[in-house]
């Protein structure tokens, strides 16, 4: 029977993908999600509170229930959250369903910031124009730093915010850092970062390491899992018949 149960366990694994099927399906979620940010236009006033890729609209994240309500208590805590890990992971998909969450979104307005379309040589002027573009902001706020921090003040005093910077390793490391410093000093602004790597702050940022999910699969949900395919006919019948075959083995070596 201990045979019988590790095969069940590793069919639920299965069940979710192997490590190619896992590299094969991020990759090709990546590269829907890089063509698509192009089509993201600045938010409309229309009383939404969080703005991303529609193609993340009906997105099902599994088996990271745990790292998501951690992440959640984070942000509470922390205004400078950063989802580390290697490329294809799943931060993407997993920052956005983290603010998918009814407390949040009734909490902050929350915005989408897809650092891709930037590139390692983009200024920091181009940084501030796609941010204050993803917020909504007038083009005064597009003027330099200290303009940007005055334009995010004034939202953040309406209402708090909440910035998803997604793919931040796209920017220069430095030229990054200096603008997520400043807005660090921004009081009701919280900012969520997926990345391959830390933004770099000390003593302010929060880093949340994001590992393969076969690697770091949660026991919980597996065990979980196990439980509800035992409830199943199917498997009561398969069981049923594992033990009359064990007690026939037993009678004839009897």
């Amino acid at each position: 029977m201990k045979e019988f149960k590790s095969e069940v366990s590793a069919l639920v694994r299965s069940k979710f993908t192997t490590p190619d099927d896992l590299a094969k399906k991020v990759a090709a979620d990546l590269h829907r999600e890089i063509t698509s940010s192009a089509e993201i236009t600045p938010p409309q006033k229309d009383g939404k509170s969080f703005y991303y890729p529609p193609m993340y609209d009906n997105k099902k994240v599994i088996g990271r229930d745990m790292f998501i309500n951690e992440l959640r208590k984070n942000i509470k805590k922390h205004n400078l959250l950063t989802i580390c890990g290697i490329g294809g992971v799943g931060k993407t998909a997993v920052a956005i369903e983290t603010c998918k969450n009814d407390e949040l979104e009734g909490q902050y307005d929350m915005f989408f910031i897809a650092m891709e379309r930037l590139g390692a040589n983009a200024s920091e002027g181009q940084f501030i124009d796609l941010i204050a573009e993803a917020m909504g902001l007038p083009d005064d706020a597009r003027k330099g730093l200290d303009a940007l921090i005055a334009a995010t003040k004034g939202e953040c005093a309406k209402r708090p915010v909440l910035l998803l910077f997604d793919n931040y390793e796209s920017i220069d490391e430095e030229k990054g850092k200096a603008v997520i410093t400043s807005l660090t000093g921004v009081r009701q602004l919280k900012m969520l970062v997926t990345s391959r790597r830390k933004v770099g702050i000390a003593n302010i940022e929060k880093e949340k390491k994001l590992k393969p999910l076969n690697s770091d699969f949660d026991k919980e949900e597996n065990a979980r899992l196990v439980d509800v395919i035992k409830s199943l006919d199917s498997y009561k019948i398969l069981e049923a018949r594992v033990r009359l075959l064990a007690d026939k083995d037993e009678l004839g070596s009897g």
